[in-house]
């Protein structure tokens, strides 16, 4: 038996353990799912073994988050204990000395990888085609085409099915059961009205609550696109945001109390109680804001030209050339101890400095 381990509220995570457990059952191997909080990462990586399988030794850490490298040195592994496979996506911060750890505790990792595609075995299936299209399209990355009606209500059907039961929704990943959650994601999106609707934000308004918030989130961003968006419930509200580390900050800078939810991929969802609108456009202005200042100290895992050239790009040793994440952002700016970093850019800035040891403050 196969043991997986995957974040806790990670809805593309949830599409890549189904397609590993359809993977390993067509080698006619038993897969065993663990859905672990983030929170909790210290008590996973500290009590690994407990998660490896006791019959084969296998483990898969599909997208998780890693541990300092001091605590990770520390974790409770020798080589060739066991066979541990790491997958990681491009938002999570692995540093090359990172990896060099986990292989010096036997854990193989590879490269990091579209979020869509952090699993193993077959990309050139049809129905792992599918539903690597379905996890583009439930993270917000890629729009449906206008004709395929279908693929909107699958996804629709598996966001009611990964909030009331994730282990199930791999399973019927793993079996291919398109048809159960089209069937499930038929049911008619509740009513809902635009309160606020500007280029780069959305404000609306329901008389429904729970789960009926996430249904009418993803009907209006997965064709507007307009994110940070705002959901206002009955009893409780909504914002999906496209940078939770910033979300965190405002959120905390505001003195709002909120509940983590889940991820869309590069977007993140949180709840909180039924704001009044001043409030809420207010939140929503900060969250929408174009440009975030940080203010950062010097790398403690890296150079600092190295640092310099994973932001802005330049040029390297021997005249090497070096893609920067400026060269995707061109907004990015980078002067003496401060980033001026574009919003859409904030996770992927995040990252290089948690992978370089490189403290930083955001600027409020």
């Amino acid at each position: 038996m196969v043991s997986i381990v995957i974040p806790k509220n990670s809805l593309s995570d949830l599409i890549n353990a189904g397609l590993a457990c359809r993977y390993y059952a067509n080698k006619g191997e038993k897969v065993k799912p663990h859905i672990i909080d983030e929170d909790k990462k210290r008590q996973f990586w500290t009590n690994i073994r407990e998660y490896v399988d006791n019959q084969d030794g296998s483990l898969l850490i599909l997208n998780f988050p890693l541990l300092a490298e001091e605590e990770l040195k520390h974790i409770d592994l020798e080589p060739y204990d066991y066979s541990i496979l790491y997958i990681p996506s491009k938002s999570v911060a692995v540093s090359q000395e990172n990896r060099k750890i986990l292989l010096d505790k036997g854990i193989a990792s590879v490269p990091s990888r579209d979020f869509w595609k952090c699993y193993p075995g077959n990309y050139g299936g049809d129905v792992e085609k599918r539903w690597m299209e379905l996890n583009k399209v439930i993270s917000l990355v890629e729009r449906p085409q206008a004709q395929d009606k279908r693929i909107v209500k699958i996804a629709r059907g598996f966001l009611k099915e990964a909030e009331k039961d994730p282990e199930l929704t791999i399973q019927r990943i793993a079996k291919n059961e398109e048809d159960y959650f089209e069937k499930l994601g038929e049911s008619a999106v509740p009513k809902f009205r635009r309160i606020l609707s500007e280029p780069d934000l959305e404000l609306i308004s329901t008389e429904s609550c729970g789960s009926d918030l996430i249904q009418i989130a993803f009907s209006d961003a997965l064709f507007k696109r307009k994110v940070p968006l705002g959901i206002k419930g009955k009893e409780n509200m909504m914002f999906i945001v496209d940078s939770s580390t910033f979300a965190n900050h405002i959120f905390a800078h505001r003195k709002v109390k909120y509940k983590y939810q889940m991820k869309f991929g590069g977007n993140a969802v949180f709840r909180t109680k039924t704001l009044d609108d001043a409030q809420i456009v207010l939140l929503l202005g900060e969250l929408a804001q174009r440009n975030v200042f940080l203010k950062i100290g010097k790398p403690a895992l890296v150079a600092e030209r190295t640092l310099s050239r994973r932001l802005i790009g330049g040029r390297g040793p021997g005249g090497r050339s070096y893609r920067g994440i400026r060269d995707e952002f061109p907004e990015l700016e980078l002067k003496n101890n401060t980033i001026t970093v574009p919003r859409k850019a904030l996770e992927a800035v995040f990252s290089t400095l948690k992978e370089t040891g490189t403290k930083y403050e955001i600027v409020t």
